[in-house]
């Protein structure tokens, strides 16, 4: 299944819009979408299983593992089910065009861990 990802404006605990010390709403770092191909249900369980991903009982990852190992391997599997990146970087305008310049990007790490973790535990419903 093909998911364009868009960048979401920053929230706060509460689910409510992220605001500056001005009290503005905080913008995100990031305008446009990354075209993503998604994996079926069976397919991130495999991923999980390889990656020694540890489920508790209501399917959710358990907090007995090692957090920066999910997390590389999250990001290192957005690497490969991304499929077109168009990105700006809103306070630069620089364009964002590959993976890999997502990867030297400061402004796109959170983009490429929120894909990956998108990847492994699938869309929200009704998102799809």
């Amino acid at each position: 299944m093909i998911y364009t990802w868009k960048p979401s404006i920053p929230v706060d605990a509460d689910g409510r819009p992220a605001l500056d010390e001005n009290g503005e709403a905080i913008k995100p770092l990031l305008e446009g979408t990354v075209t993503i191909e998604l994996p079926k249900y069976i397919e991130r369980l495999k991923y999980m299983r390889d990656a020694n991903f540890k489920i508790s009982a209501n399917g959710q990852l358990s907090g007995d593992v090692d957090h920066l190992e999910v997390a590389i391997k999250a990001v290192e599997l957005a690497e490969k089910r991304i499929k077109e990146v168009n990105l700006t970087i809103v306070s630069t305008g620089v364009k964002v065009t590959t993976v890999d310049q997502m990867q030297y990007s400061s402004e796109c790490s959170d983009a490429l861990s929120e894909i990956g973790f998108l990847i492994i535990n699938g869309p929200e419903l009704g998102n799809r």
